[in-house]
């Protein structure tokens, strides 16, 4: 069995302070599609897209951006079952 060791969010965030702002958004996009892939939200993941989302300066306008999320999430669950098949 694989050890698991608690990693603090937060502090892997700060690694990303130097990107663009564009930078940014888009390893939000990419951390909050894999929170949804599995069509699951748990109280967890949750806070850590909460903590992403003001790391990151991420707008609520953005964060609304339904259409454009469903259509990352449907391209994650795509490429899944390319890999699990």
């Amino acid at each position: 069995m694989a050890q698991v060791h608690a990693v603090d969010f937060a502090a892997e965030l700060a690694a990303f302070d130097e990107c663009t702002t564009v930078d940014k958004q888009k390893i939000f996009f990419e951390l909050y599609a894999i929170a949804l892939i599995d069509e699951s939200f748990p109280k967890a993941e949750k806070i850590l897209v909460t903590q992403a989302k003001e790391r990151f300066n991420i707008s609520d306008d953005k964060f609304a951006a339904d259409a454009a999320l469903k259509n990352f999430v449907d391209a994650y669950k795509n490429l899944r079952a390319v890999v699990t098949d």
